[in-house]
């Protein structure tokens, strides 16, 4: 199988201009015959805290139609971060689409500190099951802390996917961590992260895939879009990078 990591940027708020954005990045993971393909932390909107409830939706949104329709044409599994809107206010959320099934949510489980004026906190959903390969995402700040991922192996997930939205202060100390967790707990791990614009500052990007044994296996750079897929027969990675940011 074929898991697919998406390093892209956002016009913060604009929505349908983003969404257009992450069309051109599916059919170029389609191209490379991509089976899941994962997107930063709200990339539909940027990760732009003080625009959430403003822009907050659900994951029925009409919007979201084409997503749909991209993941059954090539019969891919999409997730792509969306602020999503609860009766306790907004979560950081990832919509799943999945041809044949109902859309499904992640929703960040944990939540940092700095977000808590702007966000709720959510409740971690049932991982993706794939021809039995079990992937447990995973939203930016959940990944600092070890029970998230500790809880992830002891339900034999495979493969560990996070979706972030760092910065350069925050990216070091999640390559670090995120390098941790897959020696400690022997997953693949895979991080998709963002470029441009990114609450004030600029996303450092960076996706990165390493082996369970810890060793970095690639990376992108930290200005361009591109994806980076991992092969979980092969252990193979491909990486293309596709714009300037």
């Amino acid at each position: 199988m074929k898991v697919c990591v998406v390093q892209t940027g956002a016009s913060p708020g604009e929505i349908p201009c983003n969404l257009q954005g992450h069309l051109k990045l599916i059919s170029l993971a389609a191209e490379h015959g991509s089976d899941v393909v994962v997107f930063p932390e709200l990339s539909a909107t940027g990760y732009e805290p003080s625009l959430a409830a403003k822009l907050a939706c659900g994951p029925d949104d009409a919007r979201f139609d084409v997503i749909e329709a991209m993941s059954r044409e090539h019969e891919m599994v999409i997730g792509i971060g969306v602020p999503l809107k609860c009766s306790a206010g907004v979560q950081i959320g990832m919509v799943i689409f999945q041809s044949g099934h109902p859309r499904r949510v992640y929703s960040k489980a944990f939540i940092h500190a700095d977000e808590e004026p702007f966000f709720v906190a959510g409740c971690e959903s049932p991982d993706l099951i794939l021809r039995d390969l079990r992937i447990a995402p995973a939203i930016c700040y959940e990944i600092s802390l070890p029970e998230h991922a500790a809880r992830a192996r002891q339900r034999g997930a495979d493969v560990y996917l996070a979706s972030v939205a760092k910065d350069n202060a925050g990216i070091a100390r999640a390559l670090k961590r995120l390098g941790d967790v897959a020696k400690g707990h022997g997953m693949v791990v895979l991080m998709s992260n963002c470029v441009g614009t990114c609450d004030g500052d600029i996303g450092a990007g960076r996706t990165s895939a390493w082996d369970g044994g810890g060793a970095l296996l690639a990376q992108l750079n930290g200005r361009d879009e591109g994806i980076l897929i991992y092969d979980t027969d092969t252990g193979d990675v491909v990486n293309v990078v596709v714009t300037t940011c």
